[in-house]
């Protein structure tokens, strides 16, 4: 038996026999906590997920955004931890991974022997210095899979945090190891989401409600909402619009496969999705199940032992 799990946001245990995922649970419905996050102190007791495990584990594949320099404990602490709890000592992990696990767990499901997978999210991998990933490309054929573009920010980690969004900031655009990068200090991807789910009033992880809200941007006034917080709500609509299909078209001068693969947790925009499908009749989109960190558990076990 061969465990993925996921210490990020969304944790989660997956449980893989004979290349397929027999389980996935979710920890943070066992804590009765959909904001629960892993640290180090809350490790040291089990995850209740681990009490359905009833033969030895024989390899764990660990996924994370990858924390960062400033906080308290690291991956290393939390898997090494988590090592000793399943009597494991045989893992993988890769810090710089939690793109491309987005990636491998959409196409999981998929089944797609040729595909592009575009992933977008809140920030994910720290990949050059303190650039996060936020925006990547990837192109998987028969088993393989490789990085074309990624966009990065380092948005999170400057002192002054929000930056007005950042429309003037520069954009420096490089290519290493063959992958196109363009890397700015601009809040991008799902933390404008974030941004703008504050200025309406609700938590920077209520992205869904600012979606519900832009819904109201062409209806009568009868339901006495602030019409400035739905403007801010239709706009971020409209302009992550406008990025994904910059993003798909990007994708096809890369490959030109029609088999599209939309993950991470701005794919949960239904509307957007919907009207992507409207927009590119001819492409065969197909959105991960599990767009959330809770998917990056199936995507590492399955990267590393399907995927060369």
């Amino acid at each position: 038996m061969k465990l993925g799990i996921n210490i990020s946001h969304n944790p989660s245990v997956c449980v893989y026999k004979k290349n397929k995922i027999i389980h996935l649970w979710n920890e943070d419905r066992y804590k009765e906590n959909k904001d629960f996050f892993p640290s180090y102190d809350e490790n040291t007791h089990v995850f209740k997920s681990f009490y359905n495990l009833n033969s030895k584990v024989k390899e764990i594949c660990f996924a994370s955004y990858g924390r960062n320099k400033l906080e308290e404990y690291s991956d290393e602490d939390i898997i090494h931890n988590m090592c000793i709890q399943l009597n494991c000592t045989n893992y993988k992990f890769n810090s710089k991974h939690h793109h491309l696990y987005h990636a491998t767990c959409a196409n999981y499901f998929a089944k797609f022997d040729e595909a592009l997978a575009i992933i977008v999210d809140g920030g994910g991998a720290s990949i050059i210095d303190v650039y996060q990933e936020y925006e990547s490309i990837f192109y998987i054929k028969n088993k393989t899979i490789k990085k074309l573009y990624q966009k990065l920010s380092n948005a999170k980690w400057i002192a002054k945090h929000r930056l007005d969004k950042n429309k003037n900031v520069p954009i420096l655009k490089i290519k290493k190891d063959s992958v196109d990068y363009e890397i700015t200090s601009q809040e991008l991807a799902g933390d404008l989401f974030g941004i703008d789910s504050l200025l309406c009033g609700f938590k920077e992880n209520e992205a869904g409600k600012l979606m519900g809200l832009a819904s109201y941007y062409n209806k009568k006034n009868k339901y006495k909402l602030d019409k400035k917080k739905i403007k801010i709500a239709y706009d971020r609509q409209q302009e992550n619009f406008t990025r994904s299909c910059e993003l798909i078209e990007k994708a096809l001068q890369y490959r030109g496969c029609k088999n599209i693969l939309l993950s991470g947790g701005v794919a949960m925009n239904c509307v957007n999705n919907f009207k992507l499908t409207e927009k590119y009749p001819s492409l065969n989109f197909f959105v991960d199940p599990l767009p959330m960190d809770n998917g990056t558990a199936i995507g590492s076990v399955v990267y590393h032992n399907e995927y060369t």
